[in-house]
């Protein structure tokens, strides 16, 4: 019998020796899921061996109530299990016998992010890991829209997406993907704002340095600009009658002749060369260009529904008009007082982009890629129409404004 008993004590010892071989390993960097997506939590015994005899939980070090997964005796159970994990935990019964613990996590929530346990015992062996669990969620892809320019050619740019946890970091990089300041000084650098009402993240620009954007990002922001385009028809009843508007409304010069059928209206131009847009705006934004090219007398911007259109008026704000213009042989913005442009090139095609809520109407030179002019902060409450002038009284040259659509 003492024999026996020896014999026991020794078997008993070299099975806590070998069990005191095994570890329990877990992944040394964060796991990451994305919300509503399926996850796995490696975990694992090595080396290698069956835990299917074994007892295997999951449990959250960070809650109360614990218990993400229990398996043991042969079954999983699941009568204290957080209610939040109920049909979402599984463990593979086939791996087990490999050695593999792995908790997979279906639909994966926000509220699943934090450090989980994977605990493994059998008799009087034990050992466990940490898993980081980081919980991700793809908010909606980021729009750019063109927020305007200012008086010193800076332009604003807004990227706008919503969505996303944890909050993302943002950076604006040029068109090779350089953010290096000596290169992306002109194209501005931007800021991070996050609204709490709505959980909108929202990123701008400041102003550049330069009052003159590169060619690459003024291309980058007319294709902004040009989202909010719109189909601009001259009205031919509101051209002056030395004024021939084509009969498809995109083109308008001056002939010398009244138009055809221009008797009686009252609401025509009677001194300026002007016409205006058949359709006004009242809201958005709203973005059309005018094609200047060959012509030595002309106005382009917009103007208010109730303007006065006949005799001497001032195409000014303060009579409703925003407008530049080449008059004498100067590049002017029609401001409170005509401001003389600095214009490295002749514009020949003039962007026209309006803001209505922000007050906001600039123009650019959409092909040599340079920022002309703004009004901010002006204060609209009626329609606002396209319009194109030829000067006052008369203008010889016969090359036409032309409205383009080939954009």
């Amino acid at each position: 019998m003492k024999f026996i008993c020896v014999t026991l004590l020794i078997i008993s010892g070299i099975t806590d020796s070998r069990s005191e071989q095994y570890d329990v390993v877990g992944p040394t960097d964060p796991v990451f899921a994305v919300a509503g997506e399926d996850v796995i939590l490696p975990c694992s015994v090595k080396p290698s061996t069956s835990v299917v005899d074994m007892r295997v939980e999951w449990f959250r070090l960070d809650q109360k109530d614990s218990q993400v997964h229990l398996y043991d005796d042969h079954v999983d159970k699941t009568t204290n299990q957080i209610e939040s994990y109920r049909g979402r935990t599984k463990l593979n019964h086939q791996e087990l016998q490999r050695g593999d613990a792995s908790l997979k996590l279906s639909s994966v929530r926000v509220s699943d992010e934090g450090l989980y346990k994977c605990f493994i015992q059998y008799k009087s062996w034990f050992d466990d890991a940490t898993v980081n669990v980081k919980v991700e969620v793809v908010g909606r892809p980021p729009v750019i829209t063109v927020d305007g320019f200012d008086h010193s050619g800076g332009l604003h740019l807004q990227c706008e997406s919503e969505g996303w946890y944890p909050e993302p970091d943002l950076e604006w990089l040029n068109s090779e993907g350089d953010n290096d300041p000596k290169h992306t000084s002109r194209l501005c650098k931007g800021y991070l704002t996050k609204k709490e009402s709505d959980g909108v993240l929202r990123q701008m620009t400041w102003p550049p340095q330069s009052p003159d954007l590169n060619p690459i990002e003024m291309v980058w922001a007319l294709t902004y600009l040009r989202t909010d385009k719109v189909n601009v028809i001259l009205d031919a009843d509101t051209a002056h009658p030395h004024l021939i508007v084509s009969s498809d409304g995109k083109q308008v010069r001056s002939g010398n002749r009244q138009t055809k059928g221009v008797d009686g209206k009252t609401d025509r131009f009677d001194k300026y060369l002007g016409v205006v847009g058949k359709d006004g705006f009242s809201s958005g934004c709203f973005y059309f260009e005018v094609k200047v090219r060959g012509q030595t007398q002309w106005f382009v911007g917009v103007t208010r529904e109730s303007v006065n259109r006949k005799g001497l008026i001032n195409l000014s704000p303060k009579d409703g008009y925003w407008t530049v213009c080449l008059r004498y042989g100067k590049y002017q913005a029609c401001d409170s007082s005509h401001y003389s442009l600095s214009l490295s090139v002749d514009p020949q095609t003039v962007g026209v982009f309006v803001d209505y809520e922000k007050g906001l109407v600039c123009f650019c030179d959409v092909e040599f890629m340079s920022h002309i002019y703004s009004f901010t902060d002006q204060c609209f409450n009626e329609k606002l129409y396209p319009f194109v002038c030829l000067g006052d009284w008369r203008n010889e040259n016969s090359t036409p404004l032309i409205i383009c659509d080939d954009y």
